[in-house]
């Protein structure tokens, strides 16, 4: 019979594996495993600040307006010299397919929890369990949703037609994403690893006399 344990680490492992996977795949499919490595050049040669290069749903303290006009400018280079694609073009895709990677990460990590939640007897109610990957997605969503609005409204009238409150909307929704991804990934540990690790019975110490 497998150890508990060891279950709660195959499954904590599968849906790390499962997040990055599909992590990966984004990046590949959107091309923006292109676009970083020549941010990165520009911060190495100093023509970049590193904070500029930063993608704006990797900023854990957000982000405003001037930070989204810097790292939109930052942007605005040829990808390769045979793609008419700019890093711009980039950014856009990947901000349009992650609407759909939330499916993918949400899922696993839904699957695993609630997994993990039986494991452990259902000791408490699904809602608790399912409440950070809700808020998780939706956070997701909204940050992806604000960003490709004022994508399109810099790129119809630059910088005077940006909205500064959807951009707070943005960065707040991704501050909290970020947050709630170790929320949830905390719960997965906590239920896979810790609750199911069996606490040994107290040594039974004989009577004296």
């Amino acid at each position: 019979m497998i150890h508990p344990l060891w279950k709660g680490v195959a499954l904590l492992a599968s849906t790390v594996a499962v997040s990055l996977a599909g992590g990966a795949l984004l990046l590949r499919l959107s091309g923006r495993d292109q676009v970083q490595p020549e941010l990165k050049k520009r911060v190495a040669a100093g023509s970049l600040p590193d904070a500029d290069a930063t993608p704006l749903h990797r900023r854990w303290g957000g982000y405003d307006a001037a930070a989204f006009v810097r790292y939109w400018k930052a942007l605005d280079f040829q990808v390769t010299p045979a793609s008419a694609r700019t890093g711009r073009d980039v950014e856009r895709r990947f901000l349009e397919m992650d609407l759909v990677f939330p499916f993918v990460y949400g899922g696993a990590l839904a699957a695993a929890l609630l997994l993990a939640w039986a494991a452990n007897g259902r000791p408490f109610h699904p809602v608790w369990v399912m409440l950070p990957v809700i808020a998780l997605v939706a956070a997701d969503w909204t940050e992806n949703l604000a960003l490709l609005g004022q994508i399109r409204r810099f790129a119809a009238g630059g910088e005077p037609a940006l909205q500064g409150g959807w951009i707070h909307v943005a960065s707040a929704a991704t501050m909290l994403k970020n947050l709630l991804i170790v929320v949830a990934f905390g719960t997965l540990v906590w239920l896979a690893l810790v609750r199911s690790s069996p606490v040994p019975p107290p040594a039974l110490t004989p009577a004296v006399g």
